[in-house]
């Protein structure tokens, strides 16, 4: 076990201790029982209450409360179990306490589970009425004796399983899952039988990767046809029905179809082969043929003239290249020779060269087998490193992007203006079927309404499979710095592949290859001669490309004077060296010429790959972003911990707590433990510590009052601050006194501070040296607004906001209000009417509608971990029309990354944005009132606070706006 650590400290009489947080967990098997006046429940929280004040002396203090009324202790599948556990792995508790073991759990294997998670995050569990201590030698005692039988009996469980498994295959017996694709099991004779439907699928499968030799080509034609994989209804422990399946084929699913010997009539086992009871589906010669196929032992069709294995020596580019010369195909062959490692020389020879040997007029003759083939790799990966051909892509991506999510969308709003028309004909239905004299009339009313609730309910379930696939294809984000990362690696990636992948990938890219031989005398060389290299015995060629894609490159490419070589003993360059070459040493260089498209313009092969003005330059991988975070152990400064780790161009050099000093991140946040700079140490709060570290960028995860002081000392220090406080996002002094109840403590510094969001502000944020980064809930309202109070759509007099937050908008702290037990099942209101978030929304709005701006705003806390919904409304100006405010939303936000404009009539939900940066806005016009009601959702730890500020961070840093950002 760990020792205890120490959070902050607590006071007893004369002496102090560090304090320890407990927990008591009480359980009760009958609804009655929790119920009565004294109930059983309350008993054993005195009972636990009495055993932790023992322990007053050692700082021990019960924090947290946890309830399961009315549930069995048969297994740990209940509400406040999962809430215990939840609160240890977040390291809020050191100590469960509860009247008897039995509480927790009556089985053995359960307590083994449990106890393996209380080990991982230190925390002690204490009988209240037991001698069951595990902070004693004798309660450790009873532990590992407990522990001792749950393991011999979970043991003893998995072998009997195993034995049970074992017999029932030897007799050919299915031993049950999920019935394969062309089976169904029969619940009758507790067999699995062919079912017809499937089995004609199964089959094609089979035959399909014979011919094609190829699960990806395979799959491509099955989804082709509109076929997906089986659907299933699946049951949890709760009893929640989920529908699983109906997704597309994919090389995965084939392979495993293709290699499962059940569909031969074998029951597989322990590594053993059992003839089964169920009928074969394939022949065992079709199976055999299909699994020969699919791993590369036998070309499609199963020819012997054209088996894999006769590319003896893997010479990738086999069969692709051409001699300039004579036009005769270059051709594989060993010589007799071999290198250091035993492998023979391998060459590529002109069949000229082959018929008629030295008589052969050919002059390119031979060229060095294995270099050659690592050279065309590289050309192809400086291909895909080129600038303008990453823009291009992108570009093409986004536009891609932008045509499919138009029928989408369109598709979206029919779906949506017809259930309208059936909304409104089903209550006019339930209107006349109502009416007293309805009769007869009536039940046939009735009838037609049935009907038509059912249809509605029909285009209800399509319009939500088109929401989707829109809130799909809309995460996409076309991310400069992450397609050119990619490419960055294709060189490493290329060498993971199989020789068989990479001679489909080669082939997919390039149509043939062209070699003619240079004449230094007569024809320049690229790069140059040196004059030393022009004494050395030297043969020089060009090598010309023919793209598939050849016709989108002339646009984007450019001639060079830069030429690349290689020699046969494999070393190569991207651009010419002038390295003294021995001359005892015989070299047979290559001289490859920029890699020229159909029409014989050249590609640049041998440039910077992003030295483009219109991208900007990646930073090489020493030169990551230094950044700190000055109070990282709150629910903010969690999440900013959590993304700057991952942030692909981002160092964090210091994290800051008074509380948590000395210890690393991965001890106070145990879920980043393995994560890379986790061991990073927590330090104070010292502007000068701070700057050591040799931080840029600090990010101000403090409260308000105590950010603005650092906040200066830093910027003194030459850092770059994103402030997440509320002490620079008000202009006014006095406001933010008003609003706030305490002086400004820097107010000379308010008129340098820019309001980050980044939708509004992202020049000023590039250039800035102070951001005040938004409020979770301003976010969340002055998005929806700010567009449609520029252009003078709503009265500015009529705002009204309610908005619903999570609990982790209040912060980390130990406040009774905020207790599980007292959030749970519970939503009010607070904060009202004045909330302090208010000074900044009304700045906001006002600046934005050119004249002041009061609202209603009424913020709920509810009873979920993270996110903020909110809904405002307000009433249309004189003259405006619906359309305007989807078009006003449209023109603002058109290709902002994070926000996600769900369209006319569709709500906002928090689940979707939970642990992204997205803002999700949909909109719905009231006739009968004349308002427009703008829903929003965010999470308020992500674009509420921590992703938004890495969002200003981004541009701040002239890095992707994206960057650490794209999880969805």
């Amino acid at each position: 076990m760990k020792p205890f650590h120490s959070v902050t400290t607590a006071t007893h009489g004369s002496r102090s201790a560090p304090l320890v947080r407990c927990a008591i967990y009480t359980r009760v098997s009958t609804d009655d029982q929790a119920r009565g006046d004294y109930s059983s429940l309350d008993t054993q929280r005195d009972i636990c209450q009495h055993a932790i004040a023992l322990h007053q002396h050692e700082g021990w203090s019960a924090t947290h409360f946890f309830d399961d009324a009315g549930f069995s202790g048969k297994n740990l599948e209940r509400p406040g179990i999962q809430a215990l556990l939840h609160a240890v792995r977040f390291g809020e508790i050191k100590v469960v306490v509860a009247y008897k073991l039995d509480r927790i759990t009556r089985s053995l294997p359960d307590f083994y589970d449990l106890w393996k998670v209380l080990e991982q995050y230190g925390v002690h569990f204490v009988s209240a009425t037991q001698s069951f201590d595990t902070s004693t030698p004798m309660g450790m005692l009873m532990v590992n004796m407990l522990l001792s039988f749950a393991q011999f009996e979970r043991e003893t469980t998995v072998e009997r399983v195993r034995h049970k498994l074992g017999e029932r295959a030897k007799r050919g017996m299915w031993n049950g899952g999920w019935a394969p694709l062309g089976y169904a099991y029969d619940p009758a004779t507790k067999k699995v039988g062919i079912h017809e439907g499937d089995a004609k699928v199964a089959k094609r499968i089979f035959e399909l990767s014979r011919d094609l030799g190829s699960p990806a080509k395979v799959a491509a034609i099955l989804n082709a046809e509109g076929l997906r994989t089986p659907t299933r209804q699946v049951q949890s422990r709760r009893g929640r029905q989920t529908t699983v399946g109906g997704k597309r084929y994919i090389c995965h699913k084939v392979t495993s179809i293709v290699t499962n010997p059940f569909y031969k009539g074998i029951i597989r086992h322990g590594g053993e082969d059992f003839p089964g009871e169920h009928p074969a589906l394939v022949s065992a010669k079709l199976w055999q043929q299909a699994n020969d196929a699919i791993s590369g032992k036998t070309r499609p069709g199963g020819n012997p003239k054209d088996r894999l294995e006769r590319n003896v020596h893997q010479s990738l580019l086999k069969g692709m290249i051409h001699c300039g010369i004579c036009g005769h195909r270059l051709t594989p062959k060993a010589a007799g020779k071999k290198d250091k490692d035993g492998n023979p020389y391998l060459y590529y020879t002109c069949n000229e060269v082959s018929k008629d040997g030295k008589a052969a007029a050919c002059t390119v003759r031979n060229l060095p087998g294995r270099t050659l083939d690592e050279f065309v790799l590289r050309i192809i990966g400086e291909l895909g490193r080129h600038p303008a051909l990453i823009k291009s892509a992108i570009a093409a991506s986004n536009e891609e992007k932008s045509r499919s999510l138009r029928p989408l969308k369109k598709r979206r709003a029919d779906l949506q203006q017809r259930r309208k028309e059936m909304a409104d004909s089903l209550a006019r239905y339930l209107m006349l079927a109502r009416q007293p004299d309805a009769g007869h009339f009536g039940e046939e009313t009735l009838a037609a309404a049935e009907d038509l609730s059912k249809q509605k309910h029909e285009l209800e379930r399509e319009l939500e499979k088109v929401e989707i696939e829109i809130a799909f294809r809309e995460r996409v984000v076309a991310d400069e710095t992450r397609i050119a990362g990619a490419l960055r690696q294709f060189d490493d990636a290329v060498k993971e592949l199989s020789f068989e992948e990479q001679c489909e990938l080669v082939r997919l890219i390039v149509r043939g290859i062209r070699v003619n031989r240079l004449d230094p005398e007569k024809e320049p060389i690229p790069g140059g001669l040196s004059p030393e290299e022009r004494k050395i015995r030297t043969h020089w060629y060009s090598v010309n490309l023919d793209l598939f894609a050849s016709n989108s490159l002339p646009a984007i490419c450019e001639p060079i004077g830069l030429g690349s070589h290689l020699d046969q003993n494999g070393r190569a360059g991207g651009i010419r060296t002038h390295d003294p070459l021995h001359p005892m040493q015989v070299r047979y260089q290559t001289a490859l010429q920029p890699v020229t498209s159909a029409n014989g313009r050249a590609i640049n092969q041998g440039a910077s790959p992003l030295a483009s003005p219109e991208i900007p330059a990646m930073p090489k991988a020493m030169e990551r972003v230094k950044a700190a975070i000055v109070g990282a152990s709150g629910y903010t400064g969690q999440e900013l911990v959590r993304r700057l780790l991952l942030h692909p161009q981002v160092e964090l050099t210091a994290a800051t707590s008074r509380q948590e000093e000395g210890r690393s991140l991965a001890d106070v946040f145990p879920r980043f433990r393995a994560v890379p700079g986790a061991e990073l140490k927590f330090i104070l709060p010292d502007p000068d510590a701070i700057a050591a570290t040799g931080a840029r960028f600090a990010f101000l995860a403090l409260p308000h009052g105590v950010a603005a002081e650092i906040g200066r000392a830093l910027l003194e220090r030459g850092l770059r601050v994103i402030d997440l406080s509320a002490d620079f996002r008000i202009h006014d002094s006095a406001v933010y006194e008003e609003f706030y109840d305490h002086a400004h403590p820097a107010p000379d510094l308010l008129a340098e501070a820019i309001y980050g969001l980044p939708e509004v502000r992202p020049e000023e944020i590039k250039a800035a040296r102070l951001i005040a980064s938004p409020g979770c809930y301003p976010t969340s309202i002055l998005l929806p607004l700010l567009p449609l109070l520029r252009e003078n759509l709503i009265d500015p007099a009529t705002v009204v906001a309610n908005s619903m937050s999570g609990v982790s908008g209040a912060g980390r702290k130990a406040d009774l209000s905020l207790l599980f037990c007292e959030c749970n099942e519970s939503a009010r209101a607070y904060g009202v009417p004045k909330h302090r978030h208010l000074s900044e929304i009304e700045q906001e709005l006002s600046l934005a509608a050119g004249q002041p701006v009061v609202i209603s705003f009424i913020p709920h806390l509810i009873p979920v971990n993270a996110g903020i919904a909110t809904t405002t409304t307000a009433k249309l100006g004189a003259g405006v029309d619906r359309a305007q405010i989807g078009e006003a939303l449209e023109k603002a936000y058109a290709g902002m990354p994070f926000v996600r404009l769900l369209g006319e009539g569709q709500p906002a939900d928090t689940k979707r944005v939970t642990g992204t940066n997205f803002i999700d806005i949909g909109w719905v016009h009231d006739p009968r009132t004349d308002r427009v009601i703008l829903m929003s959702a965010e999470d308020n730890l992500g674009k509420g606070a921590g992703g938004q500020a890495i969002q200003s961070f981004n541009l701040m840093a002239g890095l992707c706006q994206t960057a650490g950002l794209q999880s969805v």
